[in-house]
């Protein structure tokens, strides 16, 4: 896929695997626009690619993502591409899982890439076309222990993500996802790795083990 001057869209930009696609897509020629929770990160960003737009935005509150996304079309006109990275771990035994913070890292990996897409498609479908990228992760296709909560909510992400074609719409809009395995990112120093240490992964001196979002 040829980026050159197209517009992308990366959540969880201020870390990991968002900052490493940010760069790259800023690399590749595409006019980027960084979203993420820690503005000093993503400002900092900005500074180094140059002429990306950054802005605050916690992709699990839908207002500030449509006013994020209002910004994007501001600055550039369009929205080509929206990567969907923002994330978190939570790595723990089934029967230590606090029911709060399942809910809350469903809101985060599954809901909020929702409403994310849902934010984004009227422009594509007015522009007429358009590619969504979901990131899922390679633990949906194993069963480790300690990974049930994670696990669950990349499988969910999964799903809302083959590739599709709306009927009665002209819109050349595309969904895919893209599984990660092993990536060196500071979540992975936090237990937050898309295929974690089990034996690693949960201190039985914690009650739960939930890791810092990239967000």
């Amino acid at each position: 896929m040829d980026i050159d001057k197209a517009v992308v869209l990366v959540t969880g930009a201020s870390s990991g695997i968002g900052a490493a696609t940010a760069r790259a897509a800023s690399s590749a020629g595409a006019q980027v626009v960084l979203l993420a929770r820690r503005e000093d990160r993503i400002r900092r960003l900005a500074d180094e690619l140059g002429e990306a737009v950054f802005v605050r935005c916690d992709v699990t509150d839908a207002g500030e993502v449509d006013a994020a996304v209002r910004v994007a079309t501001e600055a550039f006109g369009r929205i080509d591409v929206l990567c969907n990275i923002a994330g978190q771990g939570l790595h723990a035994p089934l029967e230590e899982i606090d029911p709060d913070d399942f809910r809350a890292i469903l809101e985060l990996n599954l809901v909020a890439p929702l409403v994310t897409m849902q934010a984004v498609l009227p422009i594509m479908r007015k522009q007429g076309s358009g590619s969504i990228v979901n990131v899922s992760s390679g633990i949906t296709f194993s069963a480790l222990p300690g990974s049930a909560a994670y696990g669950a909510s990349k499988a969910g992400l999964s799903k809302l993500s083959p590739p599709w074609h709306e009927p009665n719409s002209r819109t050349q809009a595309s969904r895919s996802r893209r599984c990660t395995r092993s990536s060196r990112t500071p979540s992975s120093s936090n237990r937050c790795e898309a295929t974690p240490n089990p034996r690693r992964s949960w201190n039985p001196a914690m009650r739960r083990n939930r890791s810092h979002p990239s967000r």
